[in-house]
Formats: structure tokens, sequence, C-alpha cells
């Protein structure tokens, strides 16, 4: 209530127009419940469930509310140019930013409340105030914290550790990267981390623990998810996957039939929906192992099999200070920054061999468009500079 309270008195603040109000605490204390009591006081304001989606589906969506079109935007900063032009006064409710993201482990939360919010609330005239929910707990949740307002309670984590104690499997649940994973994906985690399990005994689990795994029939089978965002995160606190462990599930998804020939005998006897989780998961798993730098510059074959929002979302938890120049992750972040989003994977990389045939690697590209991706169209020859290449470089002139 007193929370409540003091969100109210900063939403009706004359001075508060155009500012950014993160609301913080653990998970599971109640803060999307406190946004959504503010939306129902507030019914013209914006709520936004920012719960597995990208900055850029939020700023869509946002922009839709404010009657602009995003497709009609042009410019530099595109964004930034429709945001100066909001001529009314607004209030902007995004809740569950801690949990944005097509991958657990993502960059979307920084950036939804960093620079979308501050955006918003910052370059709007002073027409828009923007609340924020994160958990302050999630090190990839960076608010600048000068007018905060904290939930908090006090919870020792017992119950998780013994949740764990007695069903180990739910260690490898939570360490995978997508929240609704496939049974034969779980069942795949658990033999990794040597948890001796099969789909039959996971789909009994399930059923013994209804208030902390929920199953749901979908177009790739049955998958099960933990009831909460925040239980998922808790568990996967209290049972942190060690490096070495990381590094092993990256082993055996590389071992997986989709990092061989379609036409091999593994092929046949590979999960579809293990291969569909390695493309997704695989670089995210290596950056938390510690891994990913090895495998960027030294394996073309990891870097042609990675999605690209998943490679990109492993260069970050790799290198959260920036990347370093003169390689494969500095390539993917700048085609990604430049605006490069390509319809399918072979698209993008031709952009990557491109990129590597500019740093005169054609070796490592040649063997990139050898995978078993086929791509649209290669690099014969270019002449333009590598990306974070200053001063003179050889072949270039001034």
């Amino acid at each position: 209530a007193q929370a409540e309270r003091a969100v109210r008195d900063w939403l009706v603040e004359p001075r508060q127009r155009g500012s950014v109000l993160p609301v913080l605490g653990p998970a599971g204390v109640g803060k999307t419940a406190l946004l959504r009591t503010i939306h129902e006081q507030f019914p013209s304001s914006v709520l936004v469930d920012c719960r597995g989606l990208t900055m850029d589906e939020v700023a869509h969506g946002l922009l839709d509310a404010f009657g602009i079109d995003a497709a009609s935007l042009r410019g530099q900063d595109p964004l930034f140019d429709a945001v100066v032009k909001i001529r009314r006064d607004a209030i902007v409710l995004l809740c569950n930013v801690q949990w944005s993201g097509a991958l657990f482990t993502s960059r979307e939360p920084d950036r939804i409340a960093g620079s979308l919010a501050t955006t918003f609330g910052a370059h709007s005239r002073g027409c828009v105030r923007v609340v924020v929910e994160a958990d302050s707990a999630r090190h990839r949740v960076h608010i600048r914290r000068a007018n905060e307002i904290v939930l908090d309670d006090e919870t020792d984590g017992a119950d998780v550790v013994a949740l764990l104690g007695s069903y180990p499997q739910l260690r490898a649940l939570a360490a995978s990267e997508v929240r609704d994973t496939p049974l034969s994906v779980w069942e795949f985690l658990c033999s990794v981390l040597q948890e001796r399990t099969d789909e039959e005994s996971l789909r009994r689990l399930t059923q013994q623990l209804p208030d902390v795994v929920a199953v749901q029939n979908t177009a790739a089978g049955v998958t099960a998810g933990f009831v909460s965002d925040a239980l998922k995160y808790a568990i996967r606190s209290h049972g942190t996957l060690a490096p070495a462990e990381q590094l092993a599930v990256v082993e055996a998804l590389l071992g997986s039939s989709m990092w061989t020939s379609p036409a091999s005998p593994a092929s046949a006897n590979t999960s579809a929906s293990v291969n569909a989780y390695g493309s997704r998961a695989v670089a995210v798993h290596a950056a938390l192992g510690g891994g990913l730098p090895r495998l960027l510059d030294g394996r073309p074959d990891f870097v042609a099999l990675c999605n690209r929002t998943g490679l990109l979302e492993g260069i970050a938890e790799a290198w959260p200070d920036g990347v370093p120049m003169g390689g494969t992750a500095a390539d993917a972040h700048y085609l990604d920054v430049e605006g490069v989003a390509p319809r399918s994977q072979g698209e993008w990389l031709s952009w990557l061999h491109w990129a590597a045939v500019n740093r005169g690697r054609t070796e490592w590209a040649e063997a990139l468009a050898d995978s078993a991706v086929r791509l649209p169209w290669r690099t014969s020859w270019s002449c333009w500079r590598p990306y974070g290449i200053f001063g003179e470089h050889t072949g270039t002139s001034g």
C-alpha cells in the first residue's frame, strides 16, 4: 500500500513529467501486481507486459498506442524522431521487464529499462512518464537509481533448496534458456548433467508438482516450464551450473545431428527439438561457460548453425562491457548495430561471410560458406574497411 501511494503521488506530481520511475525488488515480491493496480487507477495509461518480448517489439507496441506508424519512420534514429513528436500527456507502465527477451539470458531487459524507457521518458518534451518494473537481483538490468521505489521481503531460499534436493531434475529445466522446454530437451539436459531419466518419468514429475511446473501441448510437442519466471530464477540461482557443466552442454549439442551432415546416420536418432534448441541457445551456454571466444573464431561451423538472436545474446553475455575489435564478435555486433536484420539464417551468414572477407579471413569465410546452411549470396571480393579498424590498413588509402 505504501509503494502504491508513492507511485501514484509520483505520477501526479507536475515536476515529474517526462521522467522514469524504477520499481525494484526481489523476484515474487509483487511488483507486477502493483503496476496492474496502478493501471486500474489510471485507465488511460499504457500497460505493456514485456515478458518474452524484445526491445523492438515493445517499442512497436508503444508507438502503436500513440498512433504512430513505425513503418513510416526514417532517419538515423527513427524512434527518437517519433518520440519527440508526442504532444499528449501519457503514462507508460512497463512490467516484467526483467523477464524480457526470447532467451532467459538476455540483453533485452537492459535495453528496455535503459535506452527505450529513457527515450520515451526524457525525450518526449515532458509528456510521457514511464514506470519500469525490474528485479533488483537481475545483473543484466542496469537502471539509474535516483528515485526508485523498492519493494522488499525476507526469503531465505530454504524451500527452493529442499525442492532441488527432492527433485534434482528441476536443475536441468532451470538451466534451459527457453521458457517452454520440450520434454526431449529436458531429458537431454538431464543426461548431460548426469541425471538419468526419460520423458515418461519427467511427465510423471510434472504431475507431482503442478504448482511448480506447467505442461502444455504445442505444435512442437509437449513442453514444460516453471509456473513463473521468478521461480525459475530462484531455482536457477540456487542450482547454478558450473562453467564446466555449461561447456558440457555445449559439447553435447555440438555432437548432435545439427552439427553433422543431414545424410549422416546420427540425424535420424537425434530429436528435432534438441536440434532447434541448440540453434537458439548453444551460444549462450558457451558464453556462460567461458568458451564462446574460442568457438567464434575457431569454429565457422559453430557460427553457421547458431541462430542470429542466440548468437548476439551470447556475445552480449560474454562481453558485457563491449566486444573486442578484430573478430567475428565485432562483425556480428556491428552488423546488428547497423540494422542488418535478415529474414533468414542464410542471409545472416552471407553478411558474416562478407565481413570476414573484408578482414582478409578468406579461409574462415570459405569454411562458413561450406556449412550445412546454403548461403543465398557470397562475397568474391571486397575492399570495405573492416569493422573497428582505425588508422592505416593494408590495401586502403587515407
